[in-house]
């Protein structure tokens, strides 16, 4: 029974909770007598006293439905969006850490019809990490960074020169910000004369004021005087030279050459007011001889101050007739390019074409992931990577296909990398999920090392982000197009995730089903908790799963507690793990926790609200195995939704379900089958088989 194995705990564990007034676990033939209260209702079991509704924490104002939108909800489609952070000691402070995004979308006061498309900008400062963004209210609306003028410097009668296309489009954004903090924004723009160029704004004020759309200048980086046809986005780095105090931007794109497609580059030694292709020929750095077009640029710097310049792109191989991933590197800046393209994928006439790709660097080490099948040509695209820690003389993946992303049949596509200075890598990309709408969703795949092919999460299991959604039609809400940034919170690295979703609201008795940004958001959540032992768990995914980090108390910062207790079904020979605070790390065996289980945690001072706050992100489906006995675990939904112990018993042939009563001799008591499970809350689940739980919402 548990509860006896509960009393053959070690005897230093026994006397440290004997000593806090807190002595056992309910047994499984039942919870204590509560002879002095009843509840008739309750078949005489008193349940857990009502916690009533928890006060509304500093969450995102920006919720709609279970999507957090960082986009103005309009009637415009927003898409293709790109996101970029502020790095530590900019020039001003509070500006550490702001978390910027762009994307295009119609600008629903434009003059013209149809309406242009502009680039559109929203920023999360660095002490909001995420929660609030600059134009997540209407008072706020969409901010548009781009001139706004149509046909940019020559006027040219109304027409469309293609679909959804006009003189004065803005579109396919890319963003980087420098070590000052200033924000660099780059775009292809069509012009009255039928060609793209490549365009450019920034911002010195933490995204305020920017030189396209407050200055009414749009800055060429491409040659204007050559018409040449653009058809991809572009993509832009920064060299931040400490050793001068200096920025180097570094911008690449795909032209048309008339017989084929190549990729052409563009740098900026004065902070992007003058460019060296928009006042000279653009400069080719792939090898036109091969006559093989060239497609999806991405760019990277590496090196402590940036001096290596790695780009890379989509090619036909000519010798194998397949798509693979080429590759040049600079060594100096960017002030001179190799004639020599490399093939960093695994060459062979296999069949297994690769897509586009996505590039990221630092210090010593660059990385690129694509999409490609695996062995098999008529499998699904996987995520694959490629890295280099000799500045691009050699590339890992020319040796053997690895693939990061697990493989479950769905195809794995458009990755986007990110990269910190300490060799962690973090990719997201958009593949459909196993859920019941067979949604697009945003998985992810991270590295503690990148060096090593094991340490990539993915491997394992699929990781999703993004919440799984649908119309009232069950018409899923597919995730597109996907942007991921690092940036550094105290000691850890965050990823941030933005993308490109449809998204279905009512407003005014009608339905939007128009595209907008969404993001997954930090949020807090306030636990009630009481001097002595409380029954918790925490509802979030964590960044860090320290229990330390975990438990400690983001909100006034004054509740504190000193012993935390698990009970590890898996471990017969250790059930109870725990940790005590004023114990060294030798003798604690509870280092880590997450969002599934629960803890006996020891409060020793409740606070002035009365509240243990913790911080993380809102969970998507979760699996949480149940092994044969007891388990100790949480609710870790999204919302409370009215999920009863009835529907657990129901959902995995539990028997028995026990919860948190202050009253009670052993701090539990048995559940009813009406009783609503909550957030926040800890519970004893008795299940006679092993089994999954899902928990989804």
């Amino acid at each position: 029974m548990r509860g006896h194995t509960f009393r053959a705990m070690v005897a230093l564990s026994l006397v440290l909770l004997t000593a806090s007034g807190f002595c056992g676990a309910p047994f499984l033939t039942g919870a204590p007598s509560q002879s002095a209260q009843t509840d008739s209702s309750a078949g005489g079991i008193v349940p857990p006293p009502s916690i009533g509704s928890l006060p509304a924490p500093p969450e995102p104002t920006a919720f709609v439905g279970k999507d957090f939108l960082i986009s103005y909800d309009d009637d415009w489609d927003a898409f293709h969006p790109a996101v970029a952070t502020t790095p530590r000691y900019s020039l001003d402070a509070s500006w550490d850490g702001s978390i910027h995004s762009v994307w295009e979308e119609q600008n629903e006061s434009d003059q013209y019809t149809p309406h242009l498309r502009e680039i559109h900008y929203s920023m999360s400062l660095g002490a909001s990490g995420g929660r609030e963004w600059s134009n997540d209210e209407p008072s706020e609306g969409d901010r548009i960074i781009s001139n706004t003028g149509k046909g940019k410097e020559t006027a040219s009668a109304e027409g469309v020169l293609a679909p959804a296309y006009n003189p004065g489009d803005s579109a396919d954004p890319a963003i980087a910000v420098d070590m000052f903090g200033y924000i660099h924004v780059v775009w292809r723009e069509l012009m009255s004369d039928g060609y793209w160029e490549i365009m450019y704004s920034h911002s010195e004020d933490n995204g305020k004021t920017w030189t396209g759309f407050d200055q009414i200048k749009d800055i060429y980086v491409s040659n204007k005087t050559t018409n040449r046809n653009i058809p991809y986005g572009p993509a832009i780095a920064v060299s931040n030279d400490k050793s001068t105090g200096k920025v180097i931007l570094h911008v690449i794109w795909i032209e048309d050459m008339e017989k084929t497609f190549e990729v052409y580059y563009s740098r900026s030694l004065n902070n992007g007011m003058t460019w060296s292709s928009a006042t000279a020929p653009d400069i080719m750095i792939s090898d036109s001889t091969s006559q093989e077009p060239a497609g999806f640029p991405t760019i990277a710097a590496s090196e402590k101050y940036g001096k290596v310049i790695h780009a890379a792109w989509l090619q036909n191989d000519p010798d194998t007739g397949q798509d693979e991933i080429f590759a040049t590197t600079s060594t100096n800046f960017g002030s001179e390019w190799p004639k020599i393209e490399n093939i960093v994928s695994l060459k062979g006439k296999d069949g297994l074409n690769a897509g586009a790709p996505s590039l990221a660097g630092s210090y010593e080490l660059g990385m690129v992931t694509w999409s490609q099948p695996f062995k098999d040509p008529a499998a699904p695209g996987e995520i694959h990577y490629s890295f280099t820690g000799d500045f691009g003389a050699s590339w890992s993946g020319t040796k053997e296909d690895v693939p990061i992303s697990y493989p479950d049949g769905e195809s794995a596509i458009n990755p986007s990398v990110t990269m910190a200075y300490n060799g962690y890598g973090y990719v997201a990309w958009t593949e459909r999920d196993q859920n019941k709408w067979g949604s697009i969703e945003v998985h992810v795949s991270e590295s503690k090392d990148i060096t090593k092919i094991s340490s990539w999460t993915g491997r394992e299991g699929d990781n999703v982000i993004s919440p799984m959604t649908a119309n009232a039609d069950g018409v899923p809400a597919n995730a597109g197009n996907v942007s991921v940034a690092y940036s550094l919170v105290g000691t850890f690295w965050r990823p941030h995730v933005v993308w490109d979703e449809v998204n279905y609201t009512k407003q005014a008795g009608r339905v939007n089903d128009n595209w907008e940004i969404n993001y997954v958001p930090p949020v807090d959540f306030s636990i009630p908790v009481g001097t002595g032992w409380n029954l918790l768990s925490v509802p979030l995914e964590q960044e860090s799963t320290l229990i330390t980090t975990v438990l400690s108390d983001v909100g006034d910062g004054t509740t504190t507690w000193d012993r935390a207790l698990w009970y590890d079904p898996s471990d017969a020979a250790n059930h109870w793990k725990q940790y005590n605070t004023g114990w060294s790390s030798s003798l604690n065996d509870l280092a880590t926790v997450d969002h599934t289980i629960c803890l006996w945690v020891n409060v020793t001072d409740k606070g002035s609200d009365g509240m243990l706050t913790v911080t993380g992100t809102l969970p998507t489906s979760t699996s949480i195995y149940l092994y044969p006995g007891w388990n100790m675990v949480g609710y870790p939904a999204q919302v409370e939704n009215g999920y009863t112990v009835a529907s657990l018993k129901s959902d995995t042939g539990a028997t028995m379900v026990e919860g948190f009563n202050a009253s009670a001799t052993y701090k539990t008591s048995i559940l009813p089958d009406s009783y609503t499970l909550l957030r926040g809350r800890g519970y004893w689940i008795y299940v006679p088989a092993g089994t999954t739980w899902v928990v989804d919402w």
